[in-house]
């Protein structure tokens, strides 16, 4: 592969997960308007907001790289499940730890950035585990 196809082909990843950053906080702000409530939920229902956004999360990652499978802009295999399984654990993952850890960690946007993060990695990692797998 030559270079500037490498090249064009990082381009196109490096768009995608991009893409999959700003779906994730345009879903959220579908759900914040479709379900205003969920902005003044009480301390001791906080859990419904972390649910709310870890759904949000996990829609707009994984759709927007649906799009791009579908679009072929993905490389690999489909394996959608696998990808839905694997964004859903990705973006659970920092949830848990700060819900382990909670009196050492203080809410905010940290444990969302990680929460972004790890879910967009959970859904390319099946593509790079199982490249020509199908």
């Amino acid at each position: 592969m030559t270079i500037g196809k490498r090249v064009l082909r990082f381009g196109i990843w490096l768009g995608i997960v991009i893409a999959q950053v700003l779906m994730t906080q345009f879903v959220a702000y579908l759900v914040s308007r479709l379900f205003p409530d969920l902005e003044e939920i009480p301390p001791d229902r906080a859990v419904l907001f972390a649910l709310a956004i870890v759904l949000s999360y996990i829609a707009g990652i994984y759709l927007t790289g649906w799009a791009a499978l579908l679009a072929g802009w993905v490389t690999g295999p489909p394996l959608y499940l696998v990808r839905l399984i694997w964004t859903a654990v990705g973006v659970l993952i920092p949830f848990g730890v700060a819900a382990l850890l909670g009196t050492l960690l203080e809410p905010g946007p940290q444990i969302l950035i990680a929460s972004i993060v790890a879910g967009i990695v959970g859904f390319h990692l099946p593509g790079w585990v199982w490249p020509g797998k199908s």
